[in-house]
């Protein structure tokens, strides 16, 4: 099947569970040891999507591993000024300043809502648009992220001077940067996927194209792969004009809904897929033959 082997080729490592043994008498089984805690906590789906949001906020947005317990927060109680406090699996905290207040609630940044995978994107009350709303009503807090393991949705609060709005935007910044980070083309913004990041992105990919392309998995695949080559080839475009001192601007790139709904940056888009399906060295047309 063409959905298998795309599953196995961005195949990443999985959370090691650990049971009874000689080495850690105190883990029962079906239990792994928490990446900001230390502890350890049951393992269900729900837990092991939270631990990979743990280890990306360590690994790939650079929050220091010597101020996790104090940053990062699990369950952490959020009140917004209107409706019921909630309790959200993960939370984000600035860091302390001088002068500045210790208060969690008072340095609460980043707010993480973890829903099981079932669970729509659309949905009423547990959906994206919910933790948005929270967001919103939540002083102080700047950014949320919404997932079920599969989509990962991103909302910044940009407050303005009559009202507070909130954006989709691709992810949170870096520690130490701002929302600056959300939107540079800078190449030194890029983080390496590790753990599950890869597969998610790929999967979230893959379900898009069925939705909206529809056919069976082979057609579905060769849609997908399209979507690849484009992204290659863009890459290359920008490593040719680096190596000849030219400052090309990133085209396969879509940084906020703004960007999606744009027609120049549509346009863009699909000059980039167009140079890399038909035109050009190492295009798809003269790599990879379709059978049949």
């Amino acid at each position: 099947m063409v959905d298998e082997d795309l599953a196995e080729a961005v195949d990443a490592p999985e959370l090691t569970v650990t049971a009874n043994g000689d080495d850690d008498a105190e883990m029962d089984e079906g239990q792994v040891v928490d990446l900001i805690t230390g502890e350890p906590v049951k393992l269900s789906p729900k837990e092991s999507i939270r631990q990979e949001e743990e280890r990306k906020l360590l690994e790939e947005f650079g929050y220091p591993e010597a101020q996790k317990k104090d940053l990062i927060r699990l369950d952490f109680r959020v009140k917004p000024q209107q409706g019921k406090p909630k309790r959200l699996p993960l939370a984000v905290l600035r860091p302390v300043v001088n002068g500045g207040s210790a208060k969690p609630e008072d340095r609460v940044y980043v707010l993480i809502d973890i829903q099981p995978e079932k669970t729509r994107l659309d949905d009423p009350k547990n959906g994206s648009d919910a933790l948005a709303e929270i967001l919103r009503d939540t002083p102080h807090a700047e950014f949320a992220v919404w997932t079920n393991g599969t989509e990962r949705i991103v909302w910044w609060k940009e407050a303005g001077r009559i009202k507070i709005r909130t954006k989709l935007i691709s992810d949170i910044p870096r520690f130490g940067k701002g929302a600056e980070d959300c939107f540079t083309l800078d190449k030194q913004a890029l983080r390496p996927a590790g753990g599950l990041s890869l597969r998610q992105a790929f999967q979230r990919c893959h379900d898009h194209v069925y939705a909206n392309r529809g056919g069976s998995n082979e057609a579905v695949f060769w849609e997908f792969l399209k979507v690849v080559f484009a992204k290659i080839q863009d890459e290359r475009r920008l490593q040719q004009g680096a190596a000849s001192g030219k400052n090309e601007e990133r085209l396969f790139r879509i940084a906020s809904l703004e960007e999606r709904n744009d027609e120049k940056k549509a346009e863009a888009v699909k000059t980039a897929a167009g140079t890399a399906l038909w035109g050009g060295p190492g295009c798809i047309s003269g790599t990879v033959r379709r059978p049949g």
